[in-house]
């Protein structure tokens, strides 16, 4: 990153918030560089195997559900953090990680928001859009004053778990402009039928969970602390026994 005043609050601000968080599927703080007194650096561990879509194209056999559970995890210890709770901001396949012994670490907190701050808030420091990725963006956000919420990162959740499981972005038969007049008018992602997402693993069960964190509105989207409930529901225990291990 290159000095300028905006970017120096950006960089101070993430370094704030990226250094509170403490959990195992949190990719870790290890401190800031700076080269020459104009550019400056976020340190934390290399992670060789990029992230949980590169991974996943090296090991296509990955178990998904464990790298899934461990990414619900990391949002719930943020919703759930006491005295300061977070919401993301930005969740996709590009901000979670894999660690040397093949764990999620969610990263990338330039867009996330302590709870108690977001009524207040309509933009990040510099201005910018807080909307993330557009594929990944509950119908909500587009509109004027759109802010992140624990509801929206449940929501660009569900479209991550789409991703995981065909390992393309959700939406993939529409183009970006389409994707946003088709998510304002409340549609959501069609269901993948092709041989290779069923073998991956894209069960009724996670259909059913990923309808759920989608509807159109906020209010009755489940939890992430719900979401755990789902996740050891005998529908998952039983045929995903890791799911129980919260």
């Amino acid at each position: 990153m290159v000095f300028t005043p905006i970017s120096s609050q950006l960089f101070r601000r993430e370094i704030r918030i990226w250094s509170s968080f403490d959990h195992p599927n949190i990719l870790p703080f290890y401190g800031y560089a700076t080269v020459d007194t104009s550019r400056f650096f976020l340190i934390s561990p290399w992670a060789a195997s990029g992230n949980i879509m590169e991974y996943l194209e090296q090991h296509p056999r990955a178990n998904r559900h464990i790298l899934i559970i461990q990414i619900v995890k990391a949002l719930q210890y943020l919703h759930g953090r006491s005295p300061c709770a977070y919401v993301h901001g930005d969740i996709k396949g590009d901000n979670v990680l894999i660690s040397e012994g093949g764990h999620a670490l969610v990263c990338d907190f330039g867009l996330t928001r302590r709870i108690e701050k977001m009524a207040s808030m309509t933009a990040t420091p510099s201005g910018r859009s807080p909307i993330g990725h557009i594929r990944f963006t509950a119908p909500e956000l587009f509109s004027l004053g759109c802010k992140p919420t624990r509801e929206s990162d449940v929501f660009a959740f569900a479209c991550l778990v789409i991703q995981i499981f065909t390992g393309q972005q959700p939406y993939r038969e529409l183009f970006d402009p389409q994707v946003l007049s088709f998510v304002m008018n409340g549609g959501i992602p069609n269901r993948p039928v092709d041989r290779a997402t069923r073998q991956n693993g894209l069960t009724n069960a996670w259909w059913n969970l990923i309808t759920c964190c989608t509807v159109y509105s906020p209010s009755q989207r489940p939890t992430m602390s719900e979401v755990v409930d789902i996740l050891a529901s005998t529908e998952f225990s039983v045929r995903y026994p890791v799911c129980i291990s919260f």
